[in-house]
């Protein structure tokens, strides 16, 4: 895989951790874009049309909605964020979010409690589809 460009979408409540990530792929040589807002047609065109061109969402059930076109298939990395041992979550277990995941290029997820509910339904995801990403640490001063 050669990537060239990444376009990290983020909501404001998360920013600190998506700059923190931002500064760590620029050092891995990785050029990226930050936004902190939600998804527009545009981005989604942009991306599709680019094989360089990859997108690292954020919340992603918070910044993308199918009024904005559809993600490209295997284009986009899905950062979850949400706790999924929780009695009543239907903002990330739902239909939607399941589709999402399953056409993103890789899931990660914040914590490793959440790791085991993949592999069950309503996910049944395969193990090489997601890992554990421990949120990059904002700098502080």
């Amino acid at each position: 895989m050669n990537i060239h460009t990444i376009d990290i979408y983020c909501t404001p409540y998360v920013y600190n951790i998506a700059y923190s990530l931002k500064n760590i792929l620029i050092e891995m040589k990785i050029s990226c874009n930050l936004f902190c807002r939600s998804i527009t047609s545009e981005d989604i065109n942009r991306c599709s049309n680019n094989n360089n061109l990859y997108m690292f969402l954020f919340c992603p059930q918070w910044i993308y909605n199918k009024d904005s076109g559809i993600l490209p298939i295997n284009k986009y990395f899905f950062y979850q964020l949400e706790q999924f041992d929780k009695s009543n979550s239907p903002h990330i277990k739902n239909n939607f979010v399941l589709d999402l995941m399953n056409k993103s290029k890789h899931i990660f997820d914040y914590s490793t409690v959440n790791l085991d509910y993949y592999t069950i339904a309503p996910f049944n995801l395969p193990k090489h589809q997601f890992s554990h990403l421990i949120p990059a640490i904002p700098d502080i001063y």
